[in-house]
C-alpha cells in the first residue's frame, strides 16, 4: 500500500463511519417512509392543489390536482423590442444605479500593458496548502480614447482587488503631465470609478493602476496535484465570461477589444505561458530570492475574456508539431502522462484541425503565431476558450488507448475542434454583448462537428450531432420554463444563464438548419463574408443578418426566418396529414407550439412571444409507396423528395401522383416535431422492416424521437414507440437510432426507477437487447470491430446493466476480479496492467460496485481514486463509488466532500460525486439530503451556487411524488439562490413527472412489458 496523501479510508475508518452512516440512514429512511411507495404514489384525494392553467383534462383524476405554490418567477422577457439594458448608460450620471451593470462607450480601451507578479511555490511540500490562496501583485497601464468629453472613467474591478489612491496615475498620451484625480472608488456590480477634477476632452489617454489580489477558485485559478508522489502547484486563468475583472482592472465587456502586452514575474523553477509567444526571459532578484521575468509579444486586438496566462512547474513537459507555415502547436502536460504518449493523439488531430479551419474560412490572420494546449489537473471547467493558450481539464486533452475509450477520443477531438473554431467565431469576430452569445457558441459547436466529420469519417460524427445536441436540447426546450436563445441579459446571473447548454445546442441546431437550406458551398461563402466584413470587430445578430444571404430558396429574409428561432422559446410541432385524391396526394401541414410540459403561463403578459409562437419552417420531405391493383405497396415505386416553406398556421403541397406515405424533416436537420396519424406510423414501421435504407439514419432517429416526445406529452400512445422498437430489434444496424431509443428509455427509467413499473420495463429491454445481439452476431463484451461497432456494443452493455441484468452485473464482477490489487494500489507505476478494455471499464467499475457487498472493494476503489494520475480513470472511480449498494457508504463518501485535505476529494470532482450518488436509485435521498444540509457550505466555499443548483435540477428528473415536490418547493422558498431559472425548471420537471406518472405510466407499462409488438392504439 502506498503512503496515503490524505484521509485514508481504511477498514477501521469505515467501521467508525458506520455509526454516523446509520444515523443518516435512519433519517433518510424516515423521510422515504413518508414518500409514496411504488403502489401508492399517485396523490390521494386529500391533496389539494391546482395547476396554473388547466389542460384539456386532469391526469391526476377528477379529485386530485397538483399545486404550484412556489414564488419562483418565470423567465419573463421574450419581447422582440430590444430591452433598455442593451443601450449603454449615459456617462453624465452623478450617482451609480444599483442595477446598472454596463459601461459607457465614452471611454474605449486600445491597449493594455499588464504586469503580473505571482508568488507561490510550484513545488510546495506543505500538504495543508491546497485551499490556501496565494497573493499576487500587478500593474496595468490602460491606453484609451475618450469619445466625448467626460470627467468620469469607469472600468471593472472586483472589490477583492486592492487599489489605493496613490497607485493611480492618469496622463494624456504624448504627455508626462499628470491629470488631477478628484476622487475614485468602488461602485456596485464590480465597477470602479475615477473622477477627474477637470473634464477630459476628446483624445487619447492612459491610466496606470497598481493593484494586488489573491488566487481563487475562478479567474486566476490555482491547481494542486501530485506528481511523482510529491505535491505540485500551478496557476492558470479562465476569464470567460466575467472573471478578468477579478484579476486585474479592465474593461470587462466583450465589445471592448484592445491589444495586450503581458509580462509575468514568476518563481524560479517555473514556466510562464500566455496567448502569444514570449519575447524575452530574464532572471532577477527579489527579497533575496531568484525569480524569473517573462515578457510576451503584443497580442491581437481582443476581448478581456480571451486573455490567458499560466505559470507551471518546470517539470511540466510538452510535445510539439508543426502545421501550416511553421505554426508550432504544443501540448503541455505532466511529465508522468506525456512520457506514456498521452499527448500524441491530440497533437496529431490539432494539426489537421487547424489546417482544416484555415482552408475552410480562408482567413489566416485569425490564427495566433503559436498554439499551446495546456492539460491542467483538477481544472474547474472543461476548457478555457482562449486565443493561443487554451487550458483544458486533463480528461479533455490527454488520451491513451490503454485507458481511454473510443468515445473519449471523440470527446477530446470535439473539445479541440471547438477551441479552434472559437479563434474565428469568438475571437476574430466577437458578439458585442452576451445576448448575442448564440453567434459565438452556436458556430463553434456546429464547426466542431463539421471539422471532425471531414477529418475522422469512421466516427460518423455528422449523425452523432443528433444524439449529442438535438434530442437532449429539444427535451430541455420543451418545457414552459425554457427561454429564448436571445433574451435580455442584464446581470452576472443572466450572463451565467446565457452560457447554459440551451444556447450551445439549440443555436448550433439553428445554424445546422441554415446550412441545410442554402447548401454547403453557399454557407461557406456566407460565413467567409460574415467574418471578413467584421474582422477583429464586435458584432450583433443584425451584422450576421446583413452578411448571410439565404438566396432565393425560401421567400423570406435571413432576419425574418432566424428571429423566430432566436426570440421564441420552445419549437413547433408540424402535423403532416396525407389526403389522397384521385390522381395525386395532397400533403397538408399544420403548425402549433409544442410543449412537453402541462404547465401553461397563468398571465398571458408574463411571458410573451413576438410572433405568437409561430415559426417560419423549411420542410424537407420525401414521399414513397404506390398503389398496385388498388393495394398499397410501401417500398415500390419512385421516391419523391420535395421542399416546402411553411410560413402560416397551415398550408398544403400537391404531389405529382398518389403516394402511400410522406415523411418530413429529412436527416433530422429541422428543430421541430412532426406528427403523423397512427396509420402512417404503422406504414413507417412496415417500410423500416422491409427496406430501412429508404430512410436515412437521421430519418430513423427522427421517427423514434418524435414517437417518444408525442407519447410523453400524451398526444400519441406508447404503441408508437413500441412499433419502432420492433423494427429496431429486427432490422437496425446503426448506432445512432439505438442511441436515440436508449436516451428516451433512460429518461423514463429515471422517473420509474423507484417504482414497480421499472421491473416490467427491465424485462422488455433485456429481451430486446438479447435479440439485437443475436441478430447482429455481437459478442457484447468483445471489444473488437470498427469504431461504430465498438461504440454500439459499449452502449448496449451499459444499457443492459442499467436495466439490472443479472448476467451483465455478474460479468462486470467477473471482469473486475481479473484486475490485480497492485493495479489499484499503484496505478501510476506502469508496472501493472488492467486487462479490462477501456471501452468497458466505466461499466465494469460502476456495476461491480452495485453488484457486491464487499466493503474492501469500495475502499480499494477509493484509494485508486486518490492515487491515479489518469483523470479518466478517476472519473470512472467516481461513478463507481457513487453506485454502491451499501447505503452507509453514501454518508462516508459525501462526508469526504467537507474535508480540505490535499489527498481527499479534489475540487473539480465535488459536484460529480454528489451527482454520482444522486443517480444511484439507492442514493437519491442521501444526495438530496446533503444538497439541502450543506447548501451554504458549498456556496461559501466556491463563491457560487449555480453548479449545485444544477444538481437540484438533475435530482428533480427522478422526483415522482408530491412529498418530493413539496420538499423541493420548501427548499427553494427558504434558500437564497439567484438561479431562479434552474429553480423554476426543477419545479416544472417535477410537476411534469407527476402528471406523467398519473396519466401515462400505466399505458407505458402495457406497451413496454412482455417483449414484443402490441397492436392496440389508445389514440
Amino acid at each position: 500500500m502506498s503512503e496515503r496523501k490524505g484521509v485514508s479510508l481504511s477498514v477501521p475508518v469505515i467501521i467508525a463511519g458506520v455509526a454516523s452512516g446509520l444515523g443518516i440512514i435512519l433519517l433518510v429512511g424516515l423521510l422515504s417512509g413518508l414518500v409514496g411507495r411504488p403502489n401508492n404514489c399517485i396523490p390521494s384525494d386529500s391533496t389539494t392543489v391546482k395547476p396554473p392553467t388547466q389542460t384539456s383534462h386532469n391526469p391526476l383524476g377528477s379529485t386530485a390536482t397538483v399545486s404550484i405554490t412556489s414564488t419562483i418567477p418565470f423567465v419573463t422577457n421574450d419581447n422582440r423590442t430590444l430591452p433598455a439594458s442593451t443601450t449603454r448608460p449615459s456617462d453624465d450620471r452623478t450617482t451609480k444605479p444599483m442595477f446598472d451593470f454596463r459601461l459607457t462607450d465614452a471611454i474605449l480601451p486600445t491597449k493594455y500593458d499588464l504586469l503580473l507578479k505571482l508568488y507561490f511555490d510550484p513545488y510546495d511540500s506543505k500538504l495543508d496548502e491546497k485551499f490556501k490562496s496565494n497573493p499576487y501583485k500587478g500593474e496595468v497601464t490602460i491606453s484609451f480614447d475618450v469619445t466625448r468629453p467626460t470627467n468620469k472613467i469607469e472600468f471593472h474591478s472586483d472589490i477583492e482587488i486592492v487599489i489605493t489612491k496613490t497607485n493611480i496615475l492618469l496622463q494624456q498620451v504624448n504627455s508626462d503631465q499628470n491629470i488631477e484625480i478628484q476622487k475614485h472608488g468602488y461602485l456596485p456590480n464590480q465597477l470602479y470609478e475615477v473622477i477627474t477634477k477637470n473634464e477630459l476632452s476628446v483624445g487619447s489617454y492612459r491610466i496606470k493602476i497598481e493593484f494586488s489580489g489573491t488566487t481563487k477558485k475562478y479567474g486566476l485559478y490555482q491547481a494542486s496535484y501530485i506528481e511523482n508522489n510529491a505535491p505540485r502547484k500551478l496557476v492558470t486563468t479562465r476569464f470567460l465570461p466575467t472573471y478578468a475583472r477579478t484579476v486585474f482592472p479592465c474593461f470587462d465587456e466583450p465589445s471592448f477589444k484592445a491589444e495586450y502586452e503581458i509580462t509575468i514575474e514568476h518563481p524560479a523553477k517555473s514556466i510562464a505561458l500566455s496567448n502569444f509567444p514570449d519575447e524575452k526571459k530574464e532572471t532577477f532578484s527579489e527579497s533575496g530570492q531568484t525569480r524569473l521575468r517573462t515578457k510576451f509579444a503584443k497580442t491581437f486586438k481582443m476581448s478581456s475574456y480571451l486573455v490567458s496566462f499560466a505559470v507551471i512547474p518546470d517539470d511540466y513537459e510538452y510535445k510539439t508539431i508543426k502545421a501550416l507555415d511553421n505554426l508550432e502547436i504544443r501540448v503541455y502536460g505532466r511529465n508522468s502522462l506525456l512520457k506514456l504518449g498521452q499527448g500524441e493523439l491530440v497533437l496529431g488531430f490539432a494539426k489537421r484541425a487547424i489546417e482544416y479551419f484555415s482552408d475552410y474560412f480562408g482567413i489566416n490572420e485569425a490564427i495566433p503565431p503559436k498554439i499551446d494546449l495546456l492539460a491542467v489537473p483538477d481544472f474547474f471547467v472543461d476548457s478555457s476558450k482562449n486565443w493561443g493558450l487554451s487550458a483544458f481539464n486533463e480528461e479533455y486533452l490527454l488520451y491513451s488507448d490503454k485507458v481511454n475509450s473510443v468515445n473519449d477520443g471523440v470527446v477530446i477531438a470535439r473539445m479541440v475542434a471547438n477551441e479552434f473554431a472559437h479563434y474565428w467565431t469568438g475571437g476574430y469576430v466577437t458578439p458585442i454583448w452576451w445576448d448575442d452569445l448564440w453567434l459565438n457558441e452556436g458556430f463553434s459547436t456546429f464547426f466542431e462537428y463539421q471539422a471532425i466529420d471531414e477529418l475522422v469519417q469512421d466516427w460518423d460524427i455528422h449523425d452523432q450531432f443528433i444524439n449529442d445536441h438535438i434530442i437532449p436540447i429539444m427535451w430541455e426546450d420543451g418545457f414552459v420554463s425554457s427561454r429564448p436563445l436571445k433574451f435580455d441579459v442584464r446581470t452576472p446571473a443572466d450572463i451565467s444563464f446565457a452560457f447554459e447548454q440551451l444556447t450551445i445546442s439549440k443555436s448550433a441546431a439553428v445554424i445546422r438548419m441554415l446550412h441545410s437550406i442554402v447548401g454547403a458551398e453557399k454557407f461557406k461563402q456566407n460565413i467567409r463574408n460574415y467574418l471578413s466584413s467584421n474582422a477583429f470587430g464586435s458584432v450583433s445578430t443584425y451584422d450576421f443578418y446583413n452578411a448571410f444571404d439565404l438566396g432565393d430558396k425560401i421567400p423570406t429574409t435571413t432576419e425574418d426566418f432566424v428571429d423566430r428561432w432566436l426570440l421564441q422559446k420552445n419549437y413547433p410541432e408540424i402535423a403532416v396529414l396525407i389526403e389522397n385524391q384521385s390522381e395525386k396526394t395532397r400533403v397538408n401541414f399544420v403548425q402549433s407550439r409544442f410543449l412537453l410540459s402541462p404547465i401553461q403561463e397563468e398571465d398571458p403578459d408574463l411571458i410573451t412571444s413576438p410572433y405568437n409562437y409561430k415559426w417560419e419552417i423549411f420542410l424537407e420531405c420525401k414521399a414513397g409507396g404506390e398503389y398496385v391493383n388498388g393495394k398499397p405497396q410501401h417500398t415500390t415505386g419512385s421516391i419523391r423528395e420535395f421542399e416546402f416553406f411553411l410560413a402560416n398556421d397551415r398550408d398544403h403541397f400537391d404531389l405529382d401522383r398518389v403516394y402511400t406515405w410522406v415523411k418530413c424533416n429529412k436527416d433530422f436537420t429541422g428543430f421541430y416535431v412532426t406528427e403523423y396519424k397512427n396509420e402512417l406510423f404503422e406504414v413507417f414501421e412496415s417500410v423500416l422492416l422491409e427496406n430501412k435504407d429508404l430512410f436515412t439514419i437521421g430519418d430513423r432517429s427522427n421517427l423514434i424521437h418524435n414517437a417518444f416526445e408525442l407519447a410523453f406529452l400524451g398526444s400519441k400512445s406508447y404503441a408508437i414507440p413500441n412499433l419502432l422498437s420492433n423494427y429496431l430489434t429486427q432490422k437496425e444496424t446503426s448506432m445512432i437510432p439505438f442511441k436515440t431509443f436508449i436516451w428516451h428509455i433512460n429518461k423514463i427509467a429515471t422517473i420509474i426507477e423507484h417504482r414497480s413499473s421499472f421491473k416490467n420495463l427491465r424485462s422488455f429491454i433485456l429481451q430486446m437487447i438479447g435479440e439485437v445481439g443475436s441478430r447482429l452476431n455481437l459478442d457484447l463484451w468483445d471489444d473488437s470491430g470498427d469504431a461504430q461497432t465498438r461504440l454500439l456494443k459499449a452502449d448496449l452493455v451499459e444499457f443492459q446493466c442499467r436495466m439490472q441484468s443479472a448476467q451483465c452485473l455478474n460479468k462486470a464482477t467477473e471482469l473486475f476480479e481479473t484486475i490485480s490489487d497492485d493495479y489499484f494500489v499503484s496505478p501510476n507505476s506502469g508496472e501493472f496492467n488492467n486487462p479490462v478494455p477501456p471501452n468497458y471499464r466505466p461499466v465494469v467499475y460502476k456495476y461491480h460496485m452495485q453488484n457486491t457487498y464487499d466493503i474492501f472493494d469500495w475502499v480499494r476503489m477509493y484509494e485508486f481514486y486518490e492515487e491515479t494520475n489518469n483523470v479518466r480513470e478517476r472519473e470512472y472511480a467516481i461513478e463507481a463509488l457513487g453506485n454502491t449498494r451499501l447505503s452507509f457508504l453514501f454518508d462516508l463518501y459525501l462526508s469526504e466532500l467537507l474535508t480540505n485535505d490535499l489527498g481527499g476529494i479534489k475540487d473539480d470532482d465535488i459536484y460529480k460525486i454528489i451527482l454520482s450518488v444522486a443517480k444511484n436509485p439507492n442514493g437519491r435521498y442521501f444526495a438530496w439530503y446533503y444538497v439541502r444540509e450543506y447548501w451554504n457550505y458549498f456556496s461559501i466555499r466556491f463563491g457560487q451556487t449555480r453548479p449545485i443548483s444544477q444538481i437540484v435540477r438533475k435530482l428533480a428528473e427522478s422526483f415522482d411524488n408530491v412529498v418530493l415536490l413539496e420538499e423541493l418547493e420548501f427548499f427553494i422558498d427558504t434558500t437564497y439562490d439567484d438561479n431562479t431559472d434552474i429553480q423554476f425548471k426543477a419545479v416544472d420537471i417535477t410537476i411534469n413527472n407527476l402528471y406523467w406518472v398519473a396519466d401515462k405510466e400505466k399505458e407505458f407499462t402495457e406497451y413496454f412489458s412482455g417483449f414484443g409488438k402490441k397492436s392496440k392504439f389508445y389514440n
